[in-house]
Protein backbone atom coordinates (compact mmCIF):
# COMPACT_ATOMS: atom_id res chain seq x y z
CA UNK A 1 0.00 0.00 0.00
CA UNK A 2 1.30 3.59 -0.76
CA UNK A 3 1.26 6.08 1.76
CA UNK A 4 0.59 9.47 0.38
CA UNK A 5 4.24 11.70 0.14
CA UNK A 6 4.80 15.63 -0.53
CA UNK A 7 6.51 16.49 -3.41
CA UNK A 8 10.17 17.89 -2.61
CA UNK A 9 9.61 21.39 -3.54
CA UNK A 10 6.31 21.25 -0.99
CA UNK A 11 8.98 19.95 1.22
CA UNK A 12 11.16 22.79 0.60
CA UNK A 13 8.72 25.26 1.45
CA UNK A 14 7.62 23.66 4.70
CA UNK A 15 11.33 23.40 6.06
CA UNK A 16 11.78 27.29 5.21
CA UNK A 17 8.36 27.80 6.74
CA UNK A 18 9.76 25.98 9.34
CA UNK A 19 13.10 27.81 10.16
CA UNK A 20 10.95 31.09 9.99
CA UNK A 21 8.83 30.18 12.37
CA UNK A 22 11.54 29.27 14.89
CA UNK A 23 12.91 32.82 13.90
CA UNK A 24 9.43 34.22 14.95
CA UNK A 25 9.32 32.12 18.03
CA UNK A 26 12.68 33.22 19.06
CA UNK A 27 11.39 36.87 18.69
CA UNK A 28 8.10 36.84 20.14
CA UNK A 29 9.83 35.50 23.10
CA UNK A 30 11.94 38.28 23.89
CA UNK A 31 8.76 40.14 24.02
CA UNK A 32 5.73 41.00 26.36
CA UNK A 33 3.02 38.31 27.79
CA UNK A 34 0.63 38.69 24.42
CA UNK A 35 2.83 37.77 22.02
CA UNK A 36 4.24 35.19 24.11
CA UNK A 37 1.49 33.74 23.47
CA UNK A 38 1.19 33.77 20.43
CA UNK A 39 5.18 32.39 20.70
CA UNK A 40 3.56 29.48 22.22
CA UNK A 41 0.86 29.25 19.66
CA UNK A 42 3.58 29.27 17.07
CA UNK A 43 5.99 26.50 18.75
CA UNK A 44 2.59 24.39 19.27
CA UNK A 45 2.60 24.41 15.09
CA UNK A 46 6.65 23.97 14.73
CA UNK A 47 5.70 20.56 16.75
CA UNK A 48 3.20 19.47 14.64
CA UNK A 49 4.89 19.95 11.73
CA UNK A 50 8.18 18.09 13.08
CA UNK A 51 5.53 15.57 13.75
CA UNK A 52 4.35 15.73 10.32
CA UNK A 53 8.39 15.47 9.03
CA UNK A 54 9.12 12.41 10.96
CA UNK A 55 5.71 10.84 9.77
CA UNK A 56 6.85 11.46 6.03
CA UNK A 57 10.64 10.15 6.62
CA UNK A 58 9.09 6.66 7.94
CA UNK A 59 9.53 3.75 5.87
CA UNK A 60 6.01 2.57 3.82
CA UNK A 61 6.59 -1.06 4.99
CA UNK A 62 7.43 -0.03 8.55
CA UNK A 63 3.87 0.76 8.46
CA UNK A 64 2.65 -1.95 7.01
CA UNK A 65 4.30 -4.21 9.50
CA UNK A 66 3.04 -1.68 12.35
CA UNK A 67 -0.79 -2.02 10.66
CA UNK A 68 -0.22 -5.95 10.97
CA UNK A 69 0.80 -5.90 14.41
CA UNK A 70 -1.87 -3.86 15.54
CA UNK A 71 -4.49 -5.58 13.56
CA UNK A 72 -3.37 -8.97 15.62
CA UNK A 73 -3.20 -6.96 19.13
CA UNK A 74 -6.84 -4.97 18.35
CA UNK A 75 -8.22 -8.48 17.51
CA UNK A 76 -6.07 -10.41 20.59
CA UNK A 77 -7.19 -7.83 23.04
CA UNK A 78 -10.85 -6.75 21.52
CA UNK A 79 -12.17 -10.07 19.70
CA UNK A 80 -12.47 -7.84 16.50
CA UNK A 81 -11.21 -8.83 13.48
CA UNK A 82 -10.08 -7.08 10.88
CA UNK A 83 -12.86 -7.53 8.73
CA UNK A 84 -15.00 -6.22 11.73
CA UNK A 85 -12.76 -3.15 12.11
CA UNK A 86 -13.26 -2.50 8.55
CA UNK A 87 -16.58 -3.11 8.70
CA UNK A 88 -19.76 -0.07 8.60
CA UNK A 89 -20.95 -1.50 12.41
CA UNK A 90 -21.10 1.06 15.08
CA UNK A 91 -21.54 -1.44 18.12
CA UNK A 92 -20.00 0.15 20.84
CA UNK A 93 -17.43 -2.32 21.73
CA UNK A 94 -16.51 -2.31 17.49
CA UNK A 95 -15.89 1.18 17.58
CA UNK A 96 -14.20 1.64 20.27
CA UNK A 97 -11.96 -1.24 18.82
CA UNK A 98 -11.92 0.34 15.95
CA UNK A 99 -10.96 4.30 17.41
CA UNK A 100 -8.28 2.51 19.78
CA UNK A 101 -6.32 1.21 16.35
CA UNK A 102 -6.92 4.33 14.32
CA UNK A 103 -5.01 6.20 17.49
CA UNK A 104 -2.14 3.66 17.21
CA UNK A 105 -2.29 3.51 13.51
CA UNK A 106 -1.48 7.30 13.70
CA UNK A 107 0.98 7.47 16.86
CA UNK A 108 2.40 3.89 17.05
CA UNK A 109 2.84 3.15 13.12
CA UNK A 110 2.92 6.52 11.64
CA UNK A 111 0.52 6.11 8.91
CA UNK A 112 -1.68 9.51 8.70
CA UNK A 113 -5.36 9.90 8.60
CA UNK A 114 -5.46 9.46 4.97
CA UNK A 115 -3.46 6.28 4.46
CA UNK A 116 -5.64 5.18 7.90
CA UNK A 117 -8.95 6.17 5.92
CA UNK A 118 -8.37 4.28 3.25
CA UNK A 119 -6.66 1.15 4.99
CA UNK A 120 -10.25 1.11 6.80
CA UNK A 121 -12.78 1.87 4.46
CA UNK A 122 -13.62 5.43 5.49
CA UNK A 123 -13.18 9.23 5.35
CA UNK A 124 -10.17 11.31 6.25
CA UNK A 125 -12.57 13.37 8.93
CA UNK A 126 -13.79 10.26 10.19
CA UNK A 127 -10.63 9.43 11.17
CA UNK A 128 -9.30 12.95 12.45
CA UNK A 129 -12.87 12.83 14.47
CA UNK A 130 -11.88 9.58 16.02
CA UNK A 131 -8.39 10.02 16.85
CA UNK A 132 -9.71 13.04 18.60
CA UNK A 133 -12.01 11.26 20.80
CA UNK A 134 -9.45 8.94 21.72
CA UNK A 135 -6.51 11.81 22.30
CA UNK A 136 -9.64 13.33 24.61
CA UNK A 137 -9.97 10.38 26.69
CA UNK A 138 -6.34 10.77 27.27
CA UNK A 139 -6.10 13.89 28.56
CA UNK A 140 -9.01 13.49 30.71
CA UNK A 141 -7.84 10.33 32.02
CA UNK A 142 -10.60 8.00 31.09
CA UNK A 143 -9.40 5.00 32.59
CA UNK A 144 -11.27 2.45 29.99
CA UNK A 145 -8.86 4.56 26.80
CA UNK A 146 -5.89 4.49 29.13
CA UNK A 147 -6.20 0.55 30.39
CA UNK A 148 -6.77 -0.23 26.15
CA UNK A 149 -4.00 1.54 25.03
CA UNK A 150 -1.94 0.14 28.31
CA UNK A 151 -2.74 -3.03 26.80
CA UNK A 152 -1.64 -2.96 23.45
CA UNK A 153 1.65 -1.86 23.26
CA UNK A 154 4.42 -3.07 21.17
Amino acid sequence: MQSPHVSLEEYNKLKVRCNDLEAEIVRLKKTPTREKELADALEIALRRNELFEKRKRRASHLQEEDKVKIVKLIKKEFGISEELLKSKMRDARISFARNIAIYLFYNRAGMTATTIARFLGRDHSTVISNLRTIERGIQDKDWHVLEAIKKITF
